[in-house]
Protein backbone atom coordinates (compact mmCIF):
# COMPACT_ATOMS: atom_id res chain seq x y z
CA UNK A 1 0.00 0.00 0.00
CA UNK A 2 1.34 3.43 -0.97
CA UNK A 3 0.58 6.11 2.28
CA UNK A 4 -1.39 9.06 1.18
CA UNK A 5 -1.05 12.47 2.05
CA UNK A 6 -1.82 13.49 6.10
CA UNK A 7 -5.49 15.16 6.86
CA UNK A 8 -6.87 16.78 9.61
CA UNK A 9 -10.12 14.86 8.93
CA UNK A 10 -10.76 11.82 7.57
CA UNK A 11 -14.69 11.60 7.27
CA UNK A 12 -16.14 8.20 6.32
CA UNK A 13 -19.34 8.34 4.66
CA UNK A 14 -20.37 10.48 1.77
CA UNK A 15 -24.22 11.09 2.87
CA UNK A 16 -26.30 14.03 3.93
CA UNK A 17 -24.46 13.99 7.30
CA UNK A 18 -21.01 13.46 5.59
CA UNK A 19 -20.93 15.87 3.17
CA UNK A 20 -22.09 18.59 5.40
CA UNK A 21 -19.64 17.65 7.83
CA UNK A 22 -17.16 17.91 4.97
CA UNK A 23 -18.72 21.15 3.81
CA UNK A 24 -18.43 22.85 7.44
CA UNK A 25 -14.96 21.87 8.04
CA UNK A 26 -13.53 22.82 4.63
CA UNK A 27 -14.98 26.43 5.55
CA UNK A 28 -12.90 26.02 8.87
CA UNK A 29 -9.45 25.49 7.15
CA UNK A 30 -8.78 22.08 7.74
CA UNK A 31 -7.58 19.97 5.19
CA UNK A 32 -10.56 16.71 4.70
CA UNK A 33 -10.41 13.46 3.02
CA UNK A 34 -13.59 12.47 2.18
CA UNK A 35 -13.81 8.69 1.41
CA UNK A 36 -17.45 6.39 0.85
CA UNK A 37 -18.04 3.04 -0.90
CA UNK A 38 -20.60 4.25 -3.63
CA UNK A 39 -20.00 7.49 -5.90
CA UNK A 40 -20.18 10.44 -5.20
CA UNK A 41 -22.58 11.93 -7.60
CA UNK A 42 -26.24 14.02 -7.55
CA UNK A 43 -28.59 15.80 -9.45
CA UNK A 44 -28.08 19.45 -7.44
CA UNK A 45 -31.26 21.65 -7.65
CA UNK A 46 -33.66 19.06 -8.90
CA UNK A 47 -35.46 16.04 -7.39
CA UNK A 48 -33.91 12.69 -8.60
CA UNK A 49 -35.13 9.76 -9.01
CA UNK A 50 -32.39 8.54 -7.08
CA UNK A 51 -34.23 8.60 -3.58
CA UNK A 52 -37.62 9.71 -3.00
CA UNK A 53 -37.40 10.90 0.62
CA UNK A 54 -37.03 13.92 1.63
CA UNK A 55 -36.27 15.85 4.87
CA UNK A 56 -38.12 18.32 6.85
CA UNK A 57 -34.96 20.70 7.70
CA UNK A 58 -36.21 22.64 11.07
CA UNK A 59 -35.31 26.76 11.77
CA UNK A 60 -31.74 26.33 13.18
CA UNK A 61 -30.75 23.98 10.52
CA UNK A 62 -31.36 26.50 7.39
CA UNK A 63 -29.67 28.93 9.80
CA UNK A 64 -26.86 26.67 9.14
CA UNK A 65 -26.59 25.72 5.81
CA UNK A 66 -27.54 29.37 5.29
CA UNK A 67 -24.07 30.20 7.05
CA UNK A 68 -21.95 27.01 5.09
CA UNK A 69 -23.34 28.85 1.80
CA UNK A 70 -26.06 25.66 0.96
CA UNK A 71 -29.22 26.80 1.29
CA UNK A 72 -29.25 29.61 -1.93
CA UNK A 73 -29.00 26.48 -3.92
CA UNK A 74 -32.39 25.16 -2.38
CA UNK A 75 -34.85 27.68 -1.33
CA UNK A 76 -36.34 27.74 -4.46
CA UNK A 77 -37.01 23.74 -4.32
CA UNK A 78 -37.93 23.51 -0.44
CA UNK A 79 -41.72 23.76 0.50
CA UNK A 80 -42.52 25.30 4.14
CA UNK A 81 -44.64 22.88 6.56
CA UNK A 82 -46.33 25.90 8.50
CA UNK A 83 -48.89 23.22 10.08
CA UNK A 84 -49.11 20.24 11.08
CA UNK A 85 -52.68 18.40 11.48
CA UNK A 86 -52.66 14.79 13.80
CA UNK A 87 -55.98 12.79 13.09
CA UNK A 88 -56.55 9.81 15.35
CA UNK A 89 -59.38 7.46 13.12
CA UNK A 90 -58.43 4.46 15.67
CA UNK A 91 -60.61 5.63 18.18
CA UNK A 92 -64.46 6.94 18.25
CA UNK A 93 -65.03 9.53 18.06
CA UNK A 94 -61.72 10.41 15.65
CA UNK A 95 -59.07 13.06 17.30
CA UNK A 96 -57.82 16.07 15.45
CA UNK A 97 -55.27 18.15 17.27
CA UNK A 98 -53.57 21.31 15.59
CA UNK A 99 -49.97 22.84 15.70
CA UNK A 100 -49.60 25.86 13.79
CA UNK A 101 -46.55 27.43 13.55
CA UNK A 102 -47.59 30.74 13.98
CA UNK A 103 -48.64 30.29 17.70
CA UNK A 104 -44.83 30.42 19.02
CA UNK A 105 -44.33 33.27 16.54
CA UNK A 106 -42.87 31.77 13.47
CA UNK A 107 -43.93 31.41 9.89
CA UNK A 108 -42.83 27.73 9.27
CA UNK A 109 -41.96 24.81 11.71
CA UNK A 110 -39.49 23.39 8.97
CA UNK A 111 -38.24 23.59 5.12
CA UNK A 112 -38.76 20.03 3.10
CA UNK A 113 -36.25 19.31 1.14
CA UNK A 114 -35.30 16.21 -1.29
CA UNK A 115 -32.49 14.24 -0.20
CA UNK A 116 -31.04 14.24 -3.85
CA UNK A 117 -31.02 17.64 -3.61
CA UNK A 118 -29.64 18.32 -0.56
CA UNK A 119 -26.95 16.07 -1.48
CA UNK A 120 -26.60 17.64 -5.00
CA UNK A 121 -26.20 21.17 -3.21
CA UNK A 122 -23.44 20.31 -0.74
CA UNK A 123 -21.30 18.51 -3.01
CA UNK A 124 -21.64 22.06 -5.07
CA UNK A 125 -20.38 23.54 -2.46
CA UNK A 126 -17.24 21.61 -2.33
CA UNK A 127 -16.53 21.60 -5.88
CA UNK A 128 -13.02 23.09 -6.43
CA UNK A 129 -11.75 23.68 -3.42
CA UNK A 130 -7.85 22.47 -2.46
CA UNK A 131 -9.07 21.73 1.32
CA UNK A 132 -11.35 18.47 0.10
CA UNK A 133 -9.99 14.88 -0.99
CA UNK A 134 -12.58 13.11 -2.40
CA UNK A 135 -12.15 9.14 -2.47
CA UNK A 136 -15.25 7.53 -3.71
CA UNK A 137 -15.75 3.98 -4.50
CA UNK A 138 -13.13 3.40 -1.41
CA UNK A 139 -13.53 1.60 2.19
CA UNK A 140 -12.57 1.60 5.31
CA UNK A 141 -10.25 -1.39 6.46
CA UNK A 142 -8.40 -0.74 9.50
CA UNK A 143 -8.41 2.22 11.98
CA UNK A 144 -5.18 2.10 14.30
CA UNK A 145 -4.73 4.91 16.67
CA UNK A 146 -1.04 6.26 16.76
CA UNK A 147 -0.97 8.81 19.38
CA UNK A 148 -1.06 12.17 17.92
CA UNK A 149 -2.96 10.51 14.52
CA UNK A 150 -5.29 8.10 13.31
CA UNK A 151 -3.54 5.89 10.88
CA UNK A 152 -6.45 4.42 8.45
CA UNK A 153 -5.83 1.73 5.74
CA UNK A 154 -8.19 1.93 2.48
CA UNK A 155 -8.82 -0.44 -0.65
CA UNK A 156 -6.23 2.20 -2.30
CA UNK A 157 -3.40 2.84 0.43
CA UNK A 158 -3.33 4.61 3.64
CA UNK A 159 -4.29 7.75 5.15
CA UNK A 160 -3.24 9.43 8.47
CA UNK A 161 -5.65 11.87 10.46
CA UNK A 162 -5.75 14.06 13.35
CA UNK A 163 -9.66 13.04 13.71
CA UNK A 164 -11.85 10.30 11.93
CA UNK A 165 -15.43 11.64 12.04
CA UNK A 166 -17.43 8.33 11.38
CA UNK A 167 -20.89 9.34 9.14
CA UNK A 168 -20.97 6.16 7.71
CA UNK A 169 -24.65 4.89 8.80
CA UNK A 170 -26.51 2.89 10.88
CA UNK A 171 -25.03 0.06 10.16
CA UNK A 172 -21.35 1.77 10.38
CA UNK A 173 -18.69 -0.36 10.25
CA UNK A 174 -15.90 2.35 11.73
CA UNK A 175 -18.14 1.92 14.88
CA UNK A 176 -17.63 -0.87 15.15
CA UNK A 177 -14.03 -1.27 14.27
CA UNK A 178 -13.53 1.38 17.41
CA UNK A 179 -15.63 -0.95 19.09
CA UNK A 180 -18.57 1.75 19.94
CA UNK A 181 -21.52 -0.78 21.15
CA UNK A 182 -25.44 0.60 20.51
CA UNK A 183 -28.35 0.72 22.74
CA UNK A 184 -30.90 -1.00 20.54
CA UNK A 185 -34.91 -0.65 20.63
CA UNK A 186 -36.71 -3.84 18.93
CA UNK A 187 -37.53 -2.68 15.41
CA UNK A 188 -41.17 -3.71 15.06
CA UNK A 189 -42.07 -1.42 12.43
CA UNK A 190 -41.14 -0.62 8.77
CA UNK A 191 -41.70 3.22 6.74
CA UNK A 192 -42.69 3.09 2.42
CA UNK A 193 -41.91 6.49 1.49
CA UNK A 194 -42.98 7.70 -1.96
CA UNK A 195 -44.19 11.19 -3.87
CA UNK A 196 -47.30 12.21 -5.51
CA UNK A 197 -48.67 14.53 -7.19
CA UNK A 198 -52.26 15.78 -5.89
CA UNK A 199 -55.12 18.08 -7.54
CA UNK A 200 -55.79 20.05 -4.09
CA UNK A 201 -53.04 22.64 -2.70
CA UNK A 202 -51.26 21.20 0.48
CA UNK A 203 -51.09 25.01 2.08
CA UNK A 204 -48.16 23.93 3.74
CA UNK A 205 -50.35 21.70 5.53
CA UNK A 206 -48.64 18.30 7.06
CA UNK A 207 -50.69 15.51 7.97
CA UNK A 208 -50.72 12.62 10.27
CA UNK A 209 -53.21 10.25 10.12
CA UNK A 210 -53.51 7.12 12.46
CA UNK A 211 -55.89 4.10 11.31
CA UNK A 212 -56.44 0.67 9.20
CA UNK A 213 -55.09 0.62 6.11
CA UNK A 214 -55.04 -2.70 4.34
CA UNK A 215 -58.47 -4.28 5.98
CA UNK A 216 -56.23 -6.87 8.32
CA UNK A 217 -57.27 -4.42 11.50
CA UNK A 218 -53.84 -3.46 12.01
CA UNK A 219 -53.73 0.40 12.39
CA UNK A 220 -50.53 1.99 10.29
CA UNK A 221 -49.14 6.05 10.28
CA UNK A 222 -49.85 8.16 6.87
CA UNK A 223 -47.82 11.49 6.92
CA UNK A 224 -48.01 13.60 4.14
CA UNK A 225 -45.27 16.42 3.78
CA UNK A 226 -45.44 19.32 1.40
CA UNK A 227 -43.19 19.80 -1.29
CA UNK A 228 -43.64 23.03 -4.23
CA UNK A 229 -46.91 22.72 -5.76
CA UNK A 230 -49.17 20.43 -6.10
CA UNK A 231 -46.61 17.70 -4.90
CA UNK A 232 -46.46 15.66 -0.88
CA UNK A 233 -44.16 13.28 0.07
CA UNK A 234 -46.02 10.24 1.86
CA UNK A 235 -45.09 8.78 4.88
CA UNK A 236 -45.95 4.91 6.01
CA UNK A 237 -45.61 3.35 8.75
CA UNK A 238 -46.90 -0.05 10.04
CA UNK A 239 -45.66 -3.40 11.01
CA UNK A 240 -44.01 -5.38 7.95
CA UNK A 241 -47.48 -7.68 6.94
CA UNK A 242 -49.05 -4.12 6.15
CA UNK A 243 -46.25 -2.24 4.47
CA UNK A 244 -45.69 -5.66 2.11
CA UNK A 245 -49.15 -5.42 1.13
CA UNK A 246 -48.96 -1.69 0.31
CA UNK A 247 -45.79 -2.08 -1.65
CA UNK A 248 -47.69 -5.27 -3.41
CA UNK A 249 -50.81 -3.37 -4.79
CA UNK A 250 -50.48 -1.16 -8.44
CA UNK A 251 -49.85 2.37 -8.04
CA UNK A 252 -53.17 3.37 -9.02
CA UNK A 253 -54.74 1.36 -5.79
CA UNK A 254 -52.26 2.71 -3.37
CA UNK A 255 -53.10 6.28 -4.55
CA UNK A 256 -56.66 4.84 -3.84
CA UNK A 257 -55.39 3.61 -0.35
CA UNK A 258 -53.62 6.46 0.50
CA UNK A 259 -56.52 9.26 -0.25
CA UNK A 260 -59.16 7.29 1.39
CA UNK A 261 -56.46 7.29 4.58
CA UNK A 262 -56.01 11.00 4.21
CA UNK A 263 -59.70 11.69 3.43
CA UNK A 264 -58.94 13.28 0.39
CA UNK A 265 -57.58 16.38 2.06
CA UNK A 266 -55.04 16.28 -1.08
CA UNK A 267 -57.81 15.56 -3.22
CA UNK A 268 -57.07 13.18 -6.24
CA UNK A 269 -53.40 11.56 -5.62
CA UNK A 270 -51.61 10.23 -8.44
CA UNK A 271 -48.02 8.22 -7.51
CA UNK A 272 -45.22 10.02 -9.41
CA UNK A 273 -42.52 7.65 -7.95
CA UNK A 274 -42.04 4.04 -6.88
CA UNK A 275 -42.19 3.51 -3.70
CA UNK A 276 -39.37 2.40 -1.24
CA UNK A 277 -39.09 0.84 2.21
CA UNK A 278 -36.95 0.22 4.72
CA UNK A 279 -36.92 -1.27 8.38
CA UNK A 280 -36.92 1.03 11.36
CA UNK A 281 -34.20 -0.11 13.68
CA UNK A 282 -33.96 3.17 16.18
CA UNK A 283 -30.68 3.03 18.42
CA UNK A 284 -28.32 5.30 20.05
CA UNK A 285 -24.57 4.56 20.12
CA UNK A 286 -23.06 3.97 24.10
CA UNK A 287 -20.43 6.47 23.51
CA UNK A 288 -20.11 8.97 21.20
CA UNK A 289 -16.20 9.36 20.68
CA UNK A 290 -13.01 7.62 20.93
CA UNK A 291 -10.01 8.68 21.06
CA UNK A 292 -9.05 10.94 17.95
CA UNK A 293 -12.56 9.37 16.81
CA UNK A 294 -16.11 10.73 16.73
CA UNK A 295 -19.77 9.65 16.09
CA UNK A 296 -21.84 11.67 13.63
CA UNK A 297 -25.50 11.39 12.23
CA UNK A 298 -26.90 8.05 11.88
CA UNK A 299 -23.56 6.60 12.66
CA UNK A 300 -24.59 7.49 16.41
CA UNK A 301 -28.29 7.58 16.51
CA UNK A 302 -30.98 6.22 14.29
CA UNK A 303 -34.36 7.91 15.36
CA UNK A 304 -38.01 6.70 14.23
CA UNK A 305 -39.24 9.26 11.42
CA UNK A 306 -41.45 10.78 13.99
CA UNK A 307 -41.65 14.78 14.36
CA UNK A 308 -38.42 14.99 11.93
CA UNK A 309 -35.78 14.81 13.91
CA UNK A 310 -33.22 12.46 12.40
CA UNK A 311 -30.93 15.10 10.12
CA UNK A 312 -31.97 18.16 12.83
CA UNK A 313 -30.41 15.81 15.29
CA UNK A 314 -27.36 15.10 13.06
CA UNK A 315 -26.69 18.91 12.14
CA UNK A 316 -26.72 19.83 15.52
CA UNK A 317 -23.82 17.14 16.02
CA UNK A 318 -21.95 18.80 12.93
CA UNK A 319 -22.53 22.08 14.40
CA UNK A 320 -21.21 21.16 18.16
CA UNK A 321 -18.05 19.60 16.63
CA UNK A 322 -17.27 22.19 14.45
CA UNK A 323 -17.43 24.97 17.59
CA UNK A 324 -15.03 22.24 19.61
CA UNK A 325 -12.90 22.13 16.90
CA UNK A 326 -12.01 25.52 16.19
CA UNK A 327 -10.54 26.76 12.97
CA UNK A 328 -6.93 25.63 11.26
CA UNK A 329 -5.24 28.06 13.76
CA UNK A 330 -5.70 25.04 15.75
CA UNK A 331 -3.09 22.37 15.56
CA UNK A 332 -5.55 19.21 16.46
CA UNK A 333 -8.69 19.02 15.73
CA UNK A 334 -8.80 15.45 17.54
CA UNK A 335 -7.17 16.15 20.33
CA UNK A 336 -9.07 14.40 23.47
CA UNK A 337 -10.97 18.14 25.16
CA UNK A 338 -12.65 18.23 21.62
CA UNK A 339 -13.92 14.48 21.64
CA UNK A 340 -14.68 14.26 25.06
CA UNK A 341 -16.69 17.73 25.02
CA UNK A 342 -18.37 16.65 22.09
CA UNK A 343 -19.58 13.31 23.57
CA UNK A 344 -20.54 15.15 26.69
CA UNK A 345 -22.35 17.81 25.38
CA UNK A 346 -24.70 16.02 22.54
CA UNK A 347 -25.51 13.09 24.63
CA UNK A 348 -27.98 15.32 26.77
CA UNK A 349 -30.13 16.51 23.20
CA UNK A 350 -29.42 13.06 21.52
CA UNK A 351 -31.31 11.14 24.62
CA UNK A 352 -33.90 13.56 24.97
CA UNK A 353 -34.78 13.44 21.00
CA UNK A 354 -34.63 9.62 21.39
CA UNK A 355 -36.81 9.43 24.15
CA UNK A 356 -39.54 11.64 22.70
CA UNK A 357 -39.50 9.74 19.03
CA UNK A 358 -39.36 6.66 20.66
CA UNK A 359 -42.55 7.21 23.38
CA UNK A 360 -44.47 8.72 20.29
CA UNK A 361 -43.43 5.59 18.26
CA UNK A 362 -44.66 3.22 21.10
CA UNK A 363 -48.05 5.75 20.96
CA UNK A 364 -48.32 4.54 16.76
CA UNK A 365 -48.04 0.94 17.97
CA UNK A 366 -51.61 -0.01 18.77
CA UNK A 367 -52.90 -3.08 20.49
CA UNK A 368 -52.26 -2.13 24.22
CA UNK A 369 -55.25 -0.37 25.33
CA UNK A 370 -53.35 1.03 28.34
CA UNK A 371 -51.18 2.62 25.75
CA UNK A 372 -54.21 3.69 23.75
CA UNK A 373 -55.61 5.85 26.42
CA UNK A 374 -52.74 7.19 27.18
CA UNK A 375 -52.37 8.35 23.90
CA UNK A 376 -55.94 9.62 23.80
CA UNK A 377 -55.12 11.68 26.84
CA UNK A 378 -52.16 12.85 25.72
CA UNK A 379 -53.55 14.40 22.64
CA UNK A 380 -56.08 16.18 24.57
CA UNK A 381 -54.34 17.79 26.87
CA UNK A 382 -51.19 18.89 24.47
CA UNK A 383 -54.63 20.25 22.68
CA UNK A 384 -56.41 21.80 25.64
CA UNK A 385 -53.67 23.17 26.91
CA UNK A 386 -51.83 26.02 25.12
CA UNK A 387 -48.72 26.61 27.22
CA UNK A 388 -47.99 23.21 27.45
CA UNK A 389 -48.95 22.76 23.31
CA UNK A 390 -46.82 25.89 22.46
CA UNK A 391 -43.33 24.70 24.44
CA UNK A 392 -43.30 21.32 22.73
CA UNK A 393 -43.76 23.18 19.69
CA UNK A 394 -40.75 25.11 20.63
CA UNK A 395 -39.06 22.20 22.00
CA UNK A 396 -38.79 20.55 19.17
CA UNK A 397 -37.26 22.79 16.36
CA UNK A 398 -33.83 23.69 18.93
CA UNK A 399 -31.47 21.34 20.32
CA UNK A 400 -31.74 20.80 24.29
CA UNK A 401 -28.96 22.80 26.08
CA UNK A 402 -26.81 25.37 24.49
CA UNK A 403 -27.46 26.36 20.75
CA UNK A 404 -23.56 26.58 18.63
CA UNK A 405 -22.51 29.17 16.90
CA UNK A 406 -23.35 27.75 13.53
CA UNK A 407 -27.18 27.29 14.46
CA UNK A 408 -27.71 30.48 16.51
CA UNK A 409 -30.32 33.25 15.93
Amino acid sequence: MTKLTDHDLLIAGAGAAGLTMAVAAVDAGWRVALIDPGPMTAKPHEHSAGDARTTAIMASGIRMLERLGVWDGLAGISAPLRLLELVDDSVRPPMRQRFDASEIGQDWFAQNIPNDALKGALLARLAGSDKITMLPGNKVLSISNRGDHMLVATETGRLTTRLLVAADGHKSPCRQMLRLSVSARTPRETALVFNTDHSLDHDGVSYEFHGPLTGNGKTAQVTTIPLPGKRSAINVVGDQATISAIMDMDAAARATMVGQATRQVLGTITETEAPKSFPIRPFTARRLSAERAVLIGEAAHALPPIGAQGLNTTLADIAVLIDLMGDAANDDPGRQQVTDSYARQRRADIMARSNATGMLSDMVHRGNPLIDRLRRVGLQAIGNIGPLRRQLMARGMEPVGKVPPLMAK
